[in-house]
């Protein structure tokens, strides 16, 4: 029994059709699931691939063969690094700086996105330009207001255009460049993709900033992090923070030592205020509690005034709280500020704390409020409801977020990436990133190996938590890829798709060169949608190479033709990995990449057709 579980099933004599019509059957029945948007996607990818078994097209390894295929490491790798890069602050700050060029304006925004993602598209890869931009791209989408839905998809189809910059841009330029020298004795040259891909690149970007604002939707993802930038500033003003907030501990040869609580005087300091007293655990002792060395006194005021107490008193500086001028201070590369709320049955509910004492865990509280209201300076027993502003090292509020005794109004991961550029882990991430895109430039070893390698690197230089990374990867996207894989495999194999390119090319005729190279490129378009780049590329060098053969001209231009047609993968979301990234982040459906990708597909025709024969006669 075990060694028939591989084995593909028997399929009835009276159901028997042959396995290259079979296959386009399935991959019809797909596409309807997929247009009709009444299935999820994953479901309709994972169900591809159990039709193709249950036919008997190939056996368990074989529907299976796509979660060991490189394409899928590499793109769980390529989420975690994007997470790495959001949750630094890196996408902040770059943010920032996007936004200090482009200002508001949505058009200069959307070619700036463009023109960068396509150049960095070109060093290492669509996927890897998509990962390192997505979340730059959602930062500057909350801080404008604008949905992301209207610059993710731009962000795609600039970044598989970029792939025709030069040799490396993708495999699919390798491939093609082989089977030049192989057909010709002459490779493509490095820099010779880009004359090509530089025009298709500006049509790309003339194409999407004309229609992009018409036919985009306005569509915000289910779940999406609050705008955060003013966030320092609304914590101030809320719970009124202005000033500073200190801890000083009494020494020894303090004249505070041995002192009643209810007899401290600071009416010769000018401007301070004592707003409670910490002994230990006890918060705000009673006014008969004689004062020890060690003992804490918590205190309101400016930094000069603070400065002559500590001298006079013979005070130690334990915790400072400053706000800054415009909250700068408030959060920083070591020590953030979050909001709890205390929910029923919290252990915490019934502890006294005031304003500069410190928590069991080791927080500072700098202010509790009470059905809105601020409870000012006095000692507060908490109830339930309340909420409380702490302040502590970002790991320590980490710690807190995942205690269940509170609330946690804004996740510190969020309050960090956002209020925070270029924080704690900013500047691992960045060289992390800058090796993987060297090792990806200079072809040192396989995408999926470099992308994995960094992804690990970021895990084990504590950039993100390897729970956090597990959150990171869409698995949505994986199981399209990894379900899809078999259905491009048997396409392939039972020579479905080269049937479909002989018929298209006897529709063609005697039409000419120019007619047949439009023909080959509509082809490899047409597939391309469902096969993916690189099986579309071997389906279709052959092809082109045989039309070339049958008009008698140079395979130069068909070729060429094939690098451009496996990268006008615009009409849906499967078409590309770049597409599967910026699905769930622009919230799209399958329907919705078509009507931006068909106009920019039929220009990429246009201009390739045109073109092509051109630089490369016939």
């Amino acid at each position: 029994m075990d060694g028939d579980l591989g084995a593909r099933p028997r399929r009835s004599e009276l159901l028997a059709v042959d396995d290259a019509t079979s296959s386009l059957w399935v991959l019809a029945g797909a596409v309807v699931l997929f247009v009709s948007n009444r299935v999820p996607a994953p479901l309709v990818a994972m169900g591809t691939a159990l039709a193709l078994f249950a036919l008997g097209l190939v056996d368990v390894a074989g529907a299976f063969a796509g979660f060991g295929d490189p394409v899928v490491p590499f793109l769980a790798a390529l989420f975690v690094i994007s997470e790495a890069l959001d949750a630094t602050g890196v996408t902040a700050w770059t943010s920032q700086r996007v936004l200090a060029v482009v200002g508001q304006d949505p058009r200069r925004m959307v070619v700036v996105i463009m023109v960068v993602a396509a150049l960095l598209s070109a060093l290492i890869s669509p996927n890897g330009a998509v990962a390192a931009l997505l979340p730059m791209i959602v930062a500057i989408a909350v801080r404008t207001g604008r949905p992301p839905s209207t610059l993710a998809m731009p962000l795609a189809f600039a970044a598989t255009t970029g792939s025709l910059l030069v040799l490396s841009g993708t495999p699919v330029n390798v491939l093609v460049s082989d089977a030049a020298a192989s057909s010709t004795g002459e490779r493509f040259t490095f820099f010779e993709f880009g004359l090509v891909g530089a025009p298709l690149l500006v049509v790309a970007v003339l194409v999407v900033t004309l229609l992009g604002p018409k036919v985009l939707p306005e569509r915000r993802p289910a779940t999406r992090s609050p705008d955060l930038a003013q966030h320092a500033r609304t914590l101030i003003e809320q719970y009124g923070l202005e000033g500073g907030l200190y801890r000083l501990r009494l020494r020894a040869g303090s004249p505070f030592v041995g002192v009643r609580r209810g007899e401290l005087d600071l009416s010769d300091h000018a401007g301070l205020e004592l707003v409670g007293v910490q002994a230990g655990e006890l918060v705000d002792p009673s006014l008969d509690h004689v004062l020890g060395a060690g003992d804490v006194l918590v205190v309101r005021g400016p930094s000069d005034a603070i400065s002559r107490l500590v001298l006079h008193a013979s005070l130690s500086v334990g915790a400072v709280h400053r706000t800054g001028e415009h909250g700068d201070a408030l959060f920083s590369r070591e020590l953030g500020v979050v909001e709890v709320i205390i929910p029923p049955r919290s252990r915490i509910e019934g502890l006294r704390v005031l304003p500069g004492a410190l928590t069991p865990d080791g927080l500072l509280v700098l202010a509790v409020q009470r059905q809105g209201r601020d409870r000012g300076a006095r000692p507060t027993t908490l109830a339930v409801g309340d909420a409380v502003l702490v302040e502590g090292t970002w790991e320590a509020l980490r710690r807190t977020s995942e205690d269940h005794e509170v609330v946690v109004v804004d996740p510190p991961d969020v309050v960090l990436r956002q209020t925070v550029p270029m924080g704690p882990g900013a500047r691992r991430t960045i060289a992390v990133l800058v090796a993987m895109v060297l090792v990806l430039a200079l072809d040192l070893v396989p995408a999926a190996i470099a992308g994995v390698v960094a992804a690990c690197a970021l895990v084990l230089l504590r950039v993100v938590r390897l729970e956090q990374a597990y959150r990171a990867v869409s698995w949505s996207a994986v199981l399209l890829v990894a379900g899809l894989f078999p259905l491009s495999t048997v396409l392939y194999e039972t020579g479905a798709a080269d049937s479909i390119a002989r018929v298209l090319l006897e529709v063609v005729g005697d039409l000419g060169a120019t007619a047949t190279l439009a023909a080959v490129f509509l082809f490899v378009v047409a597939i391309g949608q469902v096969l993916g780049a690189i099986a579309t590329a071997l389906v279709s060098i052959p092809v082109a190479t045989s039309a070339a053969e049958a008009i008698s001209a140079s395979p130069r231009p068909f070729l060429m033709a094939v690098t451009v047609a496996c990268a006008t993968t615009f009409f849906a979301p499967i078409s590309s990995t770049a597409n599967l990234m910026v699905t769930a982040p622009g919230a799209y459906r399958f329907g919705d990449f078509w009507r931006l990708g068909l106009p920019l597909t039929i220009a990429f025709v246009v201009v390739a057709v045109l073109v092509i024969p051109l630089l490369w006669p016939f």
